[in-house]
């Protein structure tokens, strides 16, 4: 039994059997109360996996859409959500424009280990970005041995020199220190010149940042060993912004720390640093307090005692 689908007449079904002429009748009407295409019964020569549809010749239709008017098609989708792939745009997934653009983003923070910027020392000067609530200088301190000497001189507002990779850095030289050594300091909370409630740091709240990154290198050709500390106010005396009351002031200044070594001075990953405040230990000699994120003073990288020493600091951040 074959259904002529050119004309869809049923006077056009040839079968055998009256029997079965009434039969297919019955299903022609069913067919199209149900309002089904006829075009779309195959026929008894058509075999499985052959596209759906044919012209009046018999030919295969041209049309290769997935699906069929009128019908649900089971055959998977070979596109990833969101904008369809092609051979040479896999596309975005869950963007939904057909531009060809990648989906808007927020604009990215300033570095894996960076979301808030202390200094970069690009500005050419000696004083921290001034910004959410910040505001200090870079600065020297040394033990004042005899026969030694620093660059600058302490007391003296540090003049950023050329950097590695940057315009500026801030850096620091000498030799001859034999009592605690020498360091570049930066406090985060200082008034320094015009109208200012205090001529001493004041705590600075990092509570909200995990950790501190830096890029760090010796100016010389051999390595440099070095202690980063961050000074709080519980462990800095009275006199010098703190609350550390011992009654000789011997049990202060034992800062949180941790021990590193600048690398000569190239763009390697070597000359950068980056770990959390949870990394940083008191040495043990001084008064023993909890790490208070919400009352830092100061950031200090200090050489050794008998070092010389000519290093350079740059591109101080927050995460």
């Amino acid at each position: 039994m074959t259904i002529d689908r050119c004309s869809g007449d049923p006077s056009n079904v040839q079968t055998s059997s009256p029997m079965l002429r009434s039969s297919v009748l019955l299903m022609f009407a069913a067919l199209v109360a149900c309002d089904i295409p006829l075009q779309y019964i195959g026929s008894d020569s058509s075999t499985e996996g052959e596209t759906e549809g044919s012209t009046s010749g018999g030919a295969p239709s041209t049309d290769t859409s997935p699906s069929k008017p009128g019908s649900t098609s089971s055959r998977p989708s070979t596109t990833a959500p969101g904008k369809p792939g092609t051979a040479t745009d896999p596309g975005y997934p869950g963007d939904d424009s057909s531009s060809g653009e990648p989906p808007s983003v927020e604009p990215p923070i300033l570095g894996p280990y960076c979301s808030d910027m202390i200094d970069d020392l690009e500005d050419g000067d000696g004083f921290i970005i001034r910004i959410n609530g910040r505001q200090g200088a870079w600065t020297a301190i040394n033990d004042g041995s005899a026969d030694s000497f620093q660059v600058p001189s302490p007391g003296e507002i540090l003049l950023p020199e050329e950097g590695v990779g940057s315009l500026f850095a801030a850096a620091t030289r000498g030799a001859g220190f034999v009592t605690w050594g020498a360091s570049l300091n930066v406090d985060l909370n200082h008034c320094v010149g015009g109208e200012c409630e205090s001529d001493l740091p004041q705590p600075y709240d990092l509570s909200r940042f995990t950790g501190i990154s830096f890029q760090g290198y010796s100016r010389s050709n051999t390595p440099l060993e070095f202690v980063f500390k961050v000074a709080t106010s519980f462990t800095t005396p009275i006199e010098q912004g703190g609350r550390c009351d011992s009654i000789d002031g011997s049990l202060c200044s034992d800062h949180f720390r941790i021990v590193l070594s600048f690398t000569p001075d190239t763009l390697s990953e070597d000359t950068r640093f980056s770990f959390p405040f949870s990394s940083l230990r008191q040495e043990g000699w001084g008064g023993q307090v909890p790490f208070d994120p919400s009352e830092v003073l100061s950031l200090i990288w200090q050489v050794r005692v008998d070092t010389p020493f000519d290093f350079a600091v740059d591109h101080v951040c927050l995460y």
